[in-house]
């Protein structure tokens, strides 16, 4: 597992132990980054599982299993 995997799956559990909110409004951006981190998590262990690092030049996008999914590709 890459350090950075390691780092956000950490923050998770941190954010995951969460269990007290002032307001409504708080719970669900706390919602949010959760999900925002799993996915992060997700993306990070496919393009480790498909060899996909930041020097990598990818022609061919590996399948999510998610149909909303969409790629930013960075040059």
């Amino acid at each position: 597992m890459t350090p950075a995997i390691e780092k956000l799956t950490q923050f998770l559990v941190e954010l995951e132990a969460s269990k007290d909110f002032g307001s409504l409004e708080e719970e669900v951006d706390h919602i949010g980054v959760i999900n925002q981190v799993r996915d992060a998590i997700g993306q990070l262990k496919l393009c480790e599982k498909h060899g996909i690092t930041g020097g990598s030049l990818v022609s061919v996008l590996p399948e999510t299993g998610n149909p909303n999914f969409c790629y930013l590709v960075v040059h």
